[in-house]
């Protein structure tokens, strides 16, 4: 058996699916086979507003789930139609009023092809069921994508990522990662865990394993949909290297010089930033604005 687990994630696909019968199999044929749960573990699942029941949620619930991740990825007709979603309005107003008084999170979509989209008025609408956190993402699509002649602009998807971003720190939510935000003290401890690059086991279809071995070695492992085979991915000192940078800068956390030994000239470069609204400095040490996460990609190669 496992040791006690400090935080578990049920999530991506749809586990509310599952329902009681999941949850009566997960208690008697996994959790009280192969670990326990800490007293303080924060545990998560998602929840797609049109999939689940009231029964279900409060097996669940019983079970230890303390924590909801809604997959909204909109608050309006229009743009859940064009981003192709099963669940209605009102099937999030359902959930959210049912969930309302407990820690939940809620994600959102923005980039999507609509044509002046109003974001900020559907966040406003949200933030009255009372959520403890968002998290906020900007749509990637594939070559084939049927709507990619109506997708906006680069600098239009900066624009709403930014007004976002503002929005949600005015209404006393905390940017802690690029797309995420939360309440004081409802940051979600789970995924802190990957980007602060913590041992984190993983099971399912795609689902991404870490384990930390040393500072110069590490291993990442994902699981194949259909075959349930494991690809492995061995990280050595270089890669290691990349991903801290990566990490690192992808939350809004102080860093400085000492953060990065293998860059002389870090300070250098962190000026750059600085000049250009990417940073902030406060006494001895930098930290990441949004307009710097928007070019994470571009400011970590520089790094490197």
């Amino acid at each position: 058996m496992w040791g006690k687990l400090k935080t578990l994630y049920f999530g991506g696909g749809t586990p509310s699916l599952w329902g009681c019968q999941g949850a009566k199999f997960f208690e008697q044929d996994i959790l009280n086979k192969w670990f326990t749960l800490d007293s303080e573990c924060e545990w998560t699942m998602e929840i797609d507003p049109a999939t689940w029941s009231e029964e279900g949620l409060l097996a669940w619930q019983k079970l230890g789930v303390n924590r909801f991740s809604v997959g909204a990825q909109a608050y309006s007709s229009r743009v859940l139609k064009l981003l192709d979603r099963g669940h209605q309005i009102q099937d999030i107003d359902l959930l959210l009023n049912r969930l309302k008084g407990t820690n939940f999170s809620i994600d959102l979509m923005i980039g999507a092809p609509v044509k002046n989209r109003k974001i900020i008025e559907e966040i406003d609408l949200l933030l009255g069921f009372d959520p403890k956190h968002f998290s906020v993402y900007i749509l990637k699509t594939r070559g084939n994508y049927p709507l990619k002649e109506e997708l906006p602009e680069d600098d239009e998807v900066a624009q709403e990522y930014l007004a976002v971003c503002e929005y949600l720190e005015e209404k006393g939510f905390l940017q802690y990662e690029v797309s995420n935000f939360a309440k004081p003290g409802f940051f979600s401890t789970h995924n802190r865990k990957y980007w602060e690059g913590a041992s984190v086991a993983a099971l399912g279809p795609v689902a991404t394993g870490y384990l930390a071995m040393n500072s110069s070695k590490a291993l990442r492992y994902q699981w194949k949909p259909k075959s349930g085979e494991v690809f492995t991915e061995h990280l050595q000192e270089k890669e290691l290297l990349i991903e801290q940078a990566y990490l690192c800068l992808r939350q809004k956390k102080p860093f400085s010089q000492a953060d990065f030994p293998q860059v002389p000239s870090f300070e250098k470069i962190a000026k750059r930033w600085l000049k250009h609204g990417y940073c902030r400095y406060f006494e001895d040490h930098y930290v990441m604005t949004s307009k710097g996460f928007l070019l994470l990609d571009t400011l970590v190669l520089e790094v490197m």
